[in-house]
């Protein structure tokens, strides 16, 4: 199912981790310049939901040990 006028044409974007700590690499660019091309700074950033993880559910399964 291919939506061409939809945002990301329909599809479902999931991004992990911390965005704040993965700016942008520009060479020579000020700080100030790092942060207007950080996602959040983007026109597109109020169609993003954040979902935040409350539980580990690994810590949950006993068959899995921290050694995986």
């Amino acid at each position: 199912m291919d939506a061409p006028n939809l945002l990301f044409r329909g599809k479902t974007i999931v991004l992990g981790g911390d965005f704040r700590k993965t700016l942008q690499v520009k060479k020579g660019a000020a700080k100030e310049e790092l942060i207007a091309a950080s996602i959040a700074e983007s026109h597109l950033w109020w169609h993003f939901k954040i979902c935040t993880l409350k539980e580990n559910m690994r810590l949950l399964r006993s068959d899995l040990t921290t050694e995986k």
